[in-house]
């Protein structure tokens, strides 16, 4: 009879440890989500900047090439031969192919700048998941399941970026 009093109090400090744990494994996967989402939110933040830059360069250098190619046309109406003309034509048709090359750069490295600091939110809680303290060994595999869990939410969040 002490025999199964002692492993009927053995089985429920087991179950308590057990409940404990998952628990502390609830809490730390609700502290991540949590942390994802903000990440998520800032990331998404800096992605409408980087899409409001963009669009602004882009206007910028629409109202440049149209205003340029106006000069051209006001150009072109004063004439007074074919050779004047052509050589109007040569010249416009090197700047705009120019202009458009160093803008497509521009817009280029814009792009390359707005998806690195629209990731960086995300990349850095995933590496705080990766990072994550353990306490214990069953702890361990919980955290390096956090850190899996923000890694694959970066890389949603950068794949959602992308697609938009």
């Amino acid at each position: 009879m002490p025999e199964a009093k002692s492993m009927a109090e053995e089985a429920s400090r087991i179950g308590q440890e057990a409940q404990e744990r998952a628990q502390r494994v609830g809490r730390e996967f609700q502290n991540a989500a949590g942390q994802g989402i903000e990440a998520a939110s800032r990331s998404f933040s800096e992605a409408n900047r980087g899409f409001q830059a963009l669009a602004a360069e882009m206007m910028n250098y629409s109202k440049a090439a149209f205003d340029d190619a106006i000069r051209t046309w006001e150009q072109l109406i004063g004439v007074k031969s074919v050779e004047q003309a052509i050589q109007i034509q040569s010249e416009y048709a090197k700047r705009v192919y120019e202009n458009h090359m160093t803008e497509l750069s521009k817009l280029g490295e814009m792009t390359v700048g707005m998806v690195r600091d629209a990731s960086k939110q995300v990349e850095e809680t995933s590496k705080i998941g990766r990072d994550f303290p353990c306490r214990d060994h069953s702890s361990s595999r919980s955290s390096s399941k956090l850190g899996l869990l923000l890694q694959m939410s970066s890389i949603g969040a950068v794949t959602i970026l992308l697609r938009t």
